[in-house]
Formats: structure tokens, C-alpha cells, sequence
């Protein structure tokens, strides 16, 4: 799961949360330390901004506990698309799916999670060039007058689809580029359902 790094002047102590978001770092600290949660592995980052890589602080935690990071709004937001994320790169997949572009491929791959709305219908949207791919999924979405935000199995799924494009793109540039528009939602739709329905069963692709 995520990286978690306890840590004073210059000692440091690293642990990664289990599948649900647990975490035991070995060392205890006798005088307040820090704590940084970070969206992001060595394959891909979560970046809002676009930019810098998502870390969660917590400053100046005095005791030797337990220590939890409760956060709601964009928050669970990040961490959804983190989820779905770490699930299609790392945790066992079916059989002849590709995981997406890896870190030694290339640059890597980040995702820039957007707390308004793209186009109506549209959970996010991947762009890849001849040397690079990034993707944004969207919060929220827009019909006419009314904003819906979507719901967790909505953001995990886009995150899905759209990492299936860059899997789709990074298994064969020119011909990715080349091929028709139903040709390349296909399979980023059938990926899609597939993964986010051994997390959420009752997951409908629209």
C-alpha cells in the first residue's frame, strides 16, 4: 500500500500500509517526530497539482501509538484513485492483461486527480505521447445544470479505465494511435470492469 516514513532530525523509519490501511513502523521516537503518507510507489504518483508527488503530513506527534490519518472530502477522493492505482500495477490481475508503463519503461506514469469535472460522461482522460503518458480522473461530473459527484466504485473504475489506455498505449505506441475509437475504449472498458469488480461485485461499466 502507501509508503508511510516516521522520522526526527536525522533518523528515519520506514513502513507501507497492508491491503486495509494499516501500518507498524519497528522504532519508537522519545521526543515529537513527523509523520509523512505518501500517494505514490515507484511505478506512479498521485499528483493534484500536477506536478509534485501527494504527501500527507503529520507534525510534531508527541508518544510512542498508534496513529491515524482520518481525512474526508479530496482526501478519500486521492486515496480511491491510490487504491485502484496500486491494485492494477502490484496485486494479482487476470491473465493477459498488461499492467501499465513501469517506472524502468520510461518516465513515470503520474495521475493528476481533479476535484472538478471534465466533459459530461467522462470520469478522465489519458494523454500519451511518443515518450510519455499521464491521466486525470475526475471527481465530479457535469449534465447540463446539474454537478454529480461520483461515487467510490465510479472513481475506482475511471482510475481502472483509464490506466488500461495507458497499458494499451505503452504495449504499442503507433499502433495505439492508429487504431479507432472503439478499438481502444473496448478494452479499457473491459479491463475496467473486470478489476473493479473484484473490489466492488455490483460494479455496472456504463
Amino acid at each position: 500500500g502507501m509508503k508511510v516514513k516516521a522520522w526526527r532530525l536525522g533518523n528515519t523509519v520506514t513502513a507501507f500500509t497492508d491491503i486495509d490501511g494499516y501500518y507498524c513502523c519497528d522504532k519508537a521516537f522519545k521526543n515529537p517526530f513527523n509523520i509523512d503518507l505518501y500517494f505514490g510507489r515507484n511505478d506512479f504518483e498521485v499528483r493534484p497539482d500536477g506536478k509534485n508527488e501527494l504527501v500527507d503530513k503529520k507534525n510534531a506527534v508527541k508518544g510512542a501509538r498508534d496513529w491515524t490519518f482520518v481525512k474526508d472530502g479530496n482526501y478519500q477522493f486521492y486515496s480511491h484513485v491510490f487504491r485502484a492505482a496500486f491494485h492494477y500495477y502490484y496485486r494479482t490481475i487476470i491473465d493477459g492483461i498488461s499492467r501499465p508503463p513501469m517506472n524502468s519503461e520510461g518516465p513515470k506514469l503520474y495521475i493528476v486527480p481533479k476535484t472538478g469535472y471534465g466533459a459530461a460522461g467522462y470520469g478522465g482522460y489519458f494523454y500519451g505521447t511518443n515518450k510519455m503518458g499521464y491521466i486525470e480522473v475526475y471527481k465530479q461530473q457535469q449534465d447540463k445544470s446539474l454537478t454529480y459527484n461520483y461515487q467510490t466504485d465510479e472513481t475506482y473504475g475511471a482510475t481502472i479505465h483509464e490506466l488500461a489506455h495507458a497499458a494499451h498505449w505503452n504495449f504499442d505506441k503507433n499502433r495505439y494511435a492508429n487504431s479507432s475509437k472503439i478499438v481502444i475504449e473496448s478494452w479499457a472498458r473491459g479491463v475496467e470492469g473486470q478489476l473493479t469488480r473484484k473490489i466492488y461485485p455490483g460494479f455496472a461499466d456504463t
